[in-house]
């Protein structure tokens, strides 16, 4: 995907197409660009996540294909869009120079797992929670057969550092500091492989602390949460998306796996379920994405058909 200028009528545009005022050729165009544009898509997302914020009102269910437009708002939240644009222009037009590119800083934040595993209740080892066969390594296509240490494409590596990083999420929430331990060596490894050897100190370092019995649970989660934040600042572009897809699947698993629907409700992980539907991942994952939006939906979901799907992500998007 590309990214072009991010204009004030855009703001506009996407308001009304959130809004449901869109219809026809206008609202064609939105979508196409929707798909094709990184910054026009962010800025999609932060439209509706203010909207719904001023509205008061709890997410609605998430769409893979097209985000559902809640219902209309008043002109009052329209213009609150692009309030913040009016100070910049002012100046531009004073100063004769053109707006190029305004965009707030937080259009840019990637997905954490981070920012829903606190959903998840209860404490305990993994295989409590989440069965003896909770560890066991499926790498399939996308994923591939080959160990952590091998040669991996920056994709593939990508992606099982994301899956990684859910695992280690989880157990640190949970307490499992064995599992945190366990996951922070292999992230170590990961990144060794990857040639990110500044961020083999940072895992080597969270795997040793994990078993310090005088370090408390949110120390723990802290460091956790700052290497996360670390791992994801090295990646960019589609890198970074294969990370948010490894943390998104390996999470919705384990969660699956539990019957824990809380996890499903958090505001990130729909933002992430529905900006994936946007990407082109391909038919088959495009299909698991919308069985996942279909079933935590249900009245009472099919949570093995959840974890079916989120594990088949991998070698969908291998395909």
């Amino acid at each position: 995907m590309s990214s072009t200028t991010i204009k004030p009528q855009d703001l506009e545009e996407l308001a009304a197409f959130v809004d449901g005022r869109l219809s026809g050729a206008r609202k064609e165009a939105v979508e196409r660009r929707l798909v094709t544009d990184d910054g026009y898509y962010e800025l999609y997302l932060e439209t509706v996540e203010l909207l719904e914020g001023e509205a008061g009102e709890a997410t609605g269910p998430a769409e893979v294909v097209a985000h559902p437009a809640p219902a209309p708002v008043s002109e009052r939240r329209s213009r609150s869009l692009v309030s913040w644009w009016v100070p910049v222009a002012a100046v531009a037009a004073a100063a004769t120079i053109a707006v190029l590119v305004v965009v707030p800083p937080f259009l840019a934040r990637p997905f954490s797992v981070l920012s829903v595993v606190g959903a998840l209740e209860g404490t305990g080892p993994m295989t409590a929670r989440f069965g003896e066969e909770w560890d066991l390594r499926r790498w399939t296509t996308f994923r591939s057969a080959q160990p952590d240490s091998a040669q991996l494409t920056p994709e593939q590596a990508a992606y099982r550092s994301g899956v990684h990083l859910a695992d280690l999420a989880v157990a640190a929430r949970l307490g499992d500091r064995e599992a945190v331990a366990r996951e922070a060596r292999r992230l170590e490894g990961l990144v060794a492989a990857g040639g990110f050897l500044e961020l083999e100190p940072v895992f080597a370092e969270l795997g040793a602390s994990a078993g310090d019995p005088e370090l408390d649970a949110a120390t723990l989660q802290r460091r956790v949460a700052g290497a996360a934040a670390d791992l994801a600042d090295t990646r960019a572009g589609v890198e970074l998306l294969y990370l948010e897809v490894g943390q998104f699947a390996r999470a919705t698993e384990l969660a699956a796996r539990a019957g824990d629907g809380r996890l499903f409700a958090q505001r990130p992980y729909r933002r992430l379920l529905a900006k994936l539907g946007h990407r082109q991942l391909g038919p088959e994952a495009a299909a698991l994405l919308q069985t996942i939006a279909g079933e935590i939906e249900a009245e009472v979901p099919n949570w093995q058909r959840v974890a079916e799907s989120a594990a088949g992500l991998d070698s969908a998007l291998g395909g």
